[in-house]
């Protein structure tokens, strides 16, 4: 076999989120942060009776995991899940006017008959602090669901006449430029490589219509000086923060080093896809690690040390070639004007 075990827990995938709606829009990363602080300043003026100490500890917990440095926030893992990250939105309106409700205590005079709406409060704010922990804390998060990406008219791309939808031309031109390149791979893995490629394609273009400074779009380079590899932006002198061109997050300027980008970049196209064939696009992943462990966990044919795409004979623990197949398919991805055969 030619993928090795390695002792590491597997991270587990989120399902199909169904939240998504464009009626309020899908906030970015910098205003669930606002929301945040908003809690955290609300939370810290909450007003308690007489003897009972604060019953909902765990936002301190939820506080510190949003706050935290960029790449290690909750915040950030949510770029990949827009539908997630719009959920989460709304459960921290909902904890943000729970918080806000107000306490007992009126001009300097206790007031026991507003004690019982603020318990009342009090405990639909630890009803949304346990659902924000289920949903960020207890598991990892991965990519958006590929199957909710196709069908959501979200992620519609259109053409330059906005009323022809590109998408399937494009799942077309990528099916048989695979089919090309690998003529001796599985059908089903085919299929799969086409389906995680055409969602990343069309996220791209749903990040690129989303981000703007003062009204501009943000432009993505078509011009990848290093191979397929994405660049990371320009910095302008004396930024702290810039715009991702790739995940419309500002990110710190720092992340745009070598080996940090690389990171980030992995994190925003997760091109590690489970390539065993009775597995499907969404078992996606971000790190080689957590993508070996996950190929460990499927049964595979002790005569299977051939290449699944090109089906060349590898020698056990030469999954590298592998992930570099899958690396050259979806960090190559860059959103394109009209032409599906063309991406610029």
């Amino acid at each position: 076999m030619i993928f090795e075990p390695q002792r590491h827990k597997e991270p587990t995938m989120l399902p199909l989120r169904s939240f998504f709606t464009r009626e309020d829009g899908a906030p970015k990363s910098t205003e669930i942060i606002d929301q945040v602080q908003r809690c955290r300043r609300l939370y810290n003026a909450i007003q308690h009776p007489r003897g009972q100490p604060n019953r909902n500890t765990c936002w301190t917990e939820i506080e510190k995991a949003f706050l935290a440095d960029y790449e290690f926030s909750s915040v950030s893992k949510l770029r990949t899940m827009p539908a997630l990250r719009q959920f989460v939105g709304y459960v921290l309106s909902r904890l943000e006017d729970a918080f806000a409700h107000p306490g007992p205590l009126q001009d300097g005079i206790w007031c026991e008959a507003l004690v019982f709406s603020f318990e009342r409060a009090q405990q639909d704010a630890e009803f949304w602090i346990k659902l924000l922990r289920t949903t960020l804390c207890n598991r990892p998060l991965g990519y958006e669901s590929v199957q909710f990406i196709l069908s959501s008219p979200e992620y519609a791309v259109p053409g330059a006449d906005c009323e022809n939808e590109l998408s399937g031309l494009y799942r077309d031109f990528v099916l048989d430029n695979l089919r090309k390149r690998y003529p001796k791979a599985n059908a089903v893995l085919q299929q799969r490589l086409a389906d995680a490629r055409v969602a990343r394609w069309r996220m791209l273009h749903w990040h690129k219509r989303n981000m703007s400074t003062d009204g501009e779009p943000i432009a993505l380079s078509s011009y990848r000086p290093e191979g397929f590899w994405p660049q990371p932006p320009a910095l302008p002198a004396g930024a702290k923060e810039v715009l991702c061109p790739y995940c419309a997050d500002a990110i710190p300027v720092a992340i745009c080093e070598p080996e940090r980008w690389k990171a980030h970049v992995l994190y925003d196209f997760h091109p590690y896809i489970c390539m065993h064939e009775e597995c499907n696009a969404d078992a996606a992943f971000a790190s080689t690690e957590d993508w070996n462990y996950h190929m460990c966990c499927h049964a595979w044919e002790d005569e299977e040390e051939a290449c699944p795409l090109c089906k060349m004979d590898l020698p056990p623990g030469s999954a590298r070639h592998l992930t570099e197949h899958l690396e050259e398919e979806i960090m190559s991805i860059q959103p394109h004007s009209h032409c599906p055969g063309k991406e610029d």
